[in-house]
């Protein structure tokens, strides 16, 4: 005689859908904006991470002041800006308060460490390592992204092409990243430059269409903020930097003088970002930066 198959009692039931809703809930679509949404400390943990691959990546040229460290950094310290901004959107646009985004979101700060060890000489020795490691990144990105299409296909169709599109371009740019691990030094540098340029454009594209993904994005005051947050963190680094150099050289007039001077221009942009972009949402029409 068949025995009818043992259910899961009730409470189990309830336990395991409440277990796939907190780690199995799917991205939030294009134009899903939670407008009074606050930035989380999950976020701000997030964002303290790239205090670390930044402070790193600068101290090369800390130590030898040079037109070339001078190039390495501005590459690197960009490549950091791009794995940012993609981070940081897809949070604001599709992430939730769950245990998918935390975990993925700490995934992504393991990958940030591992390539903060490698941004201190990226641009020559350790430049390998750190192609391979922010590829990695770039592949955890172009999955999340690709998620995010899957979500669009129901719930947002004319948005499908487009971030299709953006999820090939994440592909391609780990694909080129992984090559260029192959690559001497300073080809490998023109070939990340190259990158970085290219992923300008197309933010620089998107953030003025009003059409396509750039339609789906609707700036909020959470979005301002995380920007300025990582103005904070670059801005810091400076006094950082003005610190352990007086620290380290000798201490007389000359010396702090120049240190001063330093922190001067570092207020300075702190007063121009803050005064024309901080603060302020962006126009509707993409004409301008901020109304």
């Amino acid at each position: 005689m068949k025995t009818q198959p043992s259910r899961l009692p009730r409470s189990n039931r309830r336990a395991l859908r409440l277990f796939k809703t907190w780690f199995w809930r799917p991205p939030r679509p294009h134009g899903d904006t939670i407008v009074d949404r606050r930035v989380s400390p999950l976020e701000l943990l997030y964002d303290l991470v790239y205090v670390a691959v930044i402070s790193q990546a600068g101290l090369d040229l800390a130590e030898h002041v040079s037109l070339i460290r001078l190039a390495d950094f501005a590459v690197v310290f960009s490549l950091t800006w791009i794995a940012w901004t993609n981070g940081s959107m897809y949070l604001e646009l599709h992430g939730r308060s769950d245990g998918r985004t935390r975990t993925y979101v700490f995934l992504q700060m393991g990958i940030l460490a591992i390539l903060a060890v490698f941004a201190r000489g990226a641009g020559d020795r350790a430049g390998p390592a750190f192609a391979l490691t922010y590829s990695a990144f770039l592949a955890v990105m172009t999955w999340l992204w690709y998620t995010v299409r899957r979500q669009d296909v129901t719930k947002r169709p004319e948005l499908v092409n487009e971030t299709g599109r953006y999820v090939v371009a994440m592909a391609v740019s780990a694909a080129i990243m992984v090559a260029s691990a192959y690559l001497p030094a300073q080809p490998r540098l023109i070939v990340w430059a190259v990158l970085v340029a290219g992923w300008i454009v197309v933010l620089l594209l998107m953030g003025r269409s009003r059409i396509g993904l750039g339609g789906g994005m609707t700036p909020t005051d959470s979005l301002v903020e995380r920007f300025g947050t990582f103005a904070i963190i670059v801005l810091g680094e400076v006094v950082f930097g003005v610190v352990d150099g007086l620290s380290l050289a000798h201490r007389d007039i000359e010396t702090i003088f120049t240190g001063m001077v330093a922190l001067v221009v570092g207020f300075g942009f702190w007063w121009i970002y803050f005064d024309v972009v901080g603060g302020r949402l962006p126009k509707g029409e993409g004409r301008a930066l901020a109304n």
